[in-house]
């Protein structure tokens, strides 16, 4: 889940933060989540420690 719906054009722009946390993630064996709450937002990364 990313932010905001027009998570593309912000990509575009060269906002690639959040959507290279999640590729890293994945390429390491991991997973990413962005979860919404209130004002803000919360990442959360899992990753395993003996990949």
């Amino acid at each position: 889940m990313l932010p905001t719906p027009n998570w593309r054009a912000q990509l575009r722009k060269g906002g690639v933060g959040l959507v290279s946390m999640r590729r890293r993630a994945e390429q390491l064996g991991g997973s990413f989540r962005l979860v919404r709450h209130g004002q803000g937002h919360t990442v959360l990364v899992e990753l395993p420690l003996d990949p």
